[in-house]
């Protein structure tokens, strides 16, 4: 790549995870809008997905020139991952000898690990690390070698010498782990590295949507192919992974050996992307305060279409009585908080009316359950109406008289910035950068709290003038603060800064000191 290539198309591997276009969300929302607001630039699109055999629910536009989709789970082997498994395939995976896994793998898998347990500071060890096992993958079949002995004993030692530190680290002096921890520990290993088991294409950035496995990813880019790296955290990565350790009843080896991954893999990541940006200030405040360079940090609002999120011409009901909500139905939203809200709101005002609009995913099916069941334990199935997903959430929006949110995490939702161009007054959590979102237009209350949600929205249905004139505010704002065009062309200008940083670049300034790298990788300058 050289500086005078700059005029032919930028080129984006857009690495997305449990999103665009496989499912409804504000993350899907912004990459769908993303691409076709820019259609001067070739997009990769890389989809990491929880399985096979998911419809898509976005058609991408033309200018996405290649799609690569990317079952973690619910398949065998990586291979399975592949459209087609042709002879190149065949002839890396005949010379996968367990005499080439402990020359040229074991190592980098160990260094790995080692760092994923321990590593802090310095980010070198797992990024080398891990562009090593993707070269290993170019030569060999790295999901083949990934299930020898040779590995399955690498594995076992880095976790009988590193576990037990780490468990009294935490607080636990005499944890042990069992033989069934290390098989689906070193099985969500193998997985977690399915996206970089195939060659990756080239790009002048890699475009991570959120950090994790995305990062895998976009590092290797970088690293083999100088392709400068841009992060977008919609929510913090970091902090949601916590949470949902928290929830989860897997043993104590699993959770932090998972845990230890997001935190290190977070920290590397904010050290070596060129560019960190945020989709709110909220973000931007966790990024700065786990490390972050502020010289790399900068916020990039999302943008919506005015002219597709309007209100409709009908006047405002005398007495509020609808009360929306649009969404995933997910732990995250937290819809037992709401249902309980609704049976507090029913108490003083049994005219108003829930209306939610929403499906959930094939592993929310439980939740969505608890949830139903929790709607009749507290007799609120008269007001609370689930009406599943809607195509045109805008026609959903117009029959609130306000909207509610009630999320235990959120970034910068899109459900809310397209209620606001309703001109809908909104409710909603204190999480993420919604205070920010709402500022002026809404009412910010406290998380987990059905008590405070509900008084908020009485407050509001109590009061016609003031619900008026907040959503009038709300669409002001929506319309001057986050429009589409803006969103486009801030992401185009740093696209085209971030290839030009990137073709600067390329003369070797300081050569990367990765142990064991192979001769041919690229020079590469920090």
């Amino acid at each position: 790549m050289t500086l005078s290539s700059r005029a032919r198309r930028l080129r984006v591997l857009l690495i997305t995870e449990g999103t665009y276009p496989y499912h409804f969300g504000g993350v899907s929302t912004w990459c769908d809008s993303l691409v076709r607001g820019l259609p001067d630039v070739d997009f990769a699109l890389m989809s990491l997905i929880s399985g096979p055999g998911l419809v898509p629910l976005y058609t991408p536009p033309p200018n996405v020139v290649e799609r690569r989709i990317v079952p973690m789970w619910g398949v065998l082997a990586a291979r399975e991952t592949q459209p087609r498994f042709g002879f190149a395939d065949l002839s890396r995976r005949a010379r996968t000898s367990d005499s080439a896994v402990v020359r040229d793998l074991v190592p980098a898998l160990t260094e790995f690990l080692s760092d994923v347990w321990l590593g802090s500071g310095d980010p070198w060890p797992l990024a080398s690390s891990l562009h090593r096992l993707y070269r290993f993958g170019l030569e060999y079949d790295l999901d083949a070698a990934l299930r020898s002995l040779p590995v399955w004993k690498c594995f076992a030692r880095t976790a009988a010498e590193y576990f037990p530190r780490v468990a009294r680290e935490h607080g636990y002096p005499t944890a042990t782990f069992q033989l069934s921890d290390l098989s689906g520990g070193a099985q969500w290993v193998r997985h977690l590295l399915f996206p970089i088991a195939r060659r990756l294409p080239h790009a002048d950035i890699a475009h991570a949507a959120m950090a994790g496995a995305c990062s895998l990813v976009a590092l290797c880019a970088k690293l083999e192919h100088g392709a400068a790296f841009l992060l977008t955290e919609h929510g913090v990565y970091l902090r949601e992974a916590y949470l949902a350790g928290a929830a989860a009843s897997d043993s104590l080896f699993t959770k932090l050996l998972q845990l230890r991954f997001a935190r290190r893999i977070t920290e590397v990541t904010y050290v070596l992307a060129d560019q960190i940006s945020p989709c709110c200030d909220y973000n931007k405040r966790w990024e700065l305060r786990l490390g972050a360079d502020p010289e790399r940090l900068k916020t990039i609002y999302y943008g919506v279409d005015s002219t597709a999120f309007k209100p409709s011409d009908e006047a405002p009901r005398a007495r509020p009585t609808n009360v929306v909500w649009v969404g995933r139905i997910n732990p995250l939203k937290d819809l037992k908080t709401l249902i309980s809200a609704a049976a507090v709101v029913k108490a003083s005002r049994p005219d108003v009316r829930f209306l939610l609009y929403g499906s959930a995913a094939a592993e929310d099916t439980e939740y969505h359950q608890d949830v139903l069941n929790l709607r009749t334990q507290l007799g609120v199935e008269d007001v609370v109406e689930f009406r599943g997903y809607i195509a045109r959430p805008v026609e959903a929006y117009n029959q609130g008289d306000l909207v509610v949110l009630s999320s235990v995490s959120e970034a910068f939702p899109f459900s809310v910035l397209e209620a606001m161009l309703c001109a809908r007054p909104i409710v909603a959590t204190a999480v993420g950068g919604v205070p920010e979102e709402i500022a002026g237009c809404g009412i910010a209350v406290e998380p987990r709290n059905p008590q405070a949600i509900a008084d908020a929205i009485l407050e509001l249905l109590n009061d016609p003038a003031r619900c008026t004139a907040l959503g009038r505010a709300a669409r002001v704002k929506a319309v001057e603060q986050f429009s589409l065009e803006a969103c486009c062309a801030t992401h185009r200008e740093t696209y085209a800064g971030l290839a030009t940083l990137a073709a600067e670049k390329q003369p070797d300034v300081r050569t990367v000191q990765c142990k064991d790298l192979p001769e041919q990788s690229i020079a590469w300058s920090w």
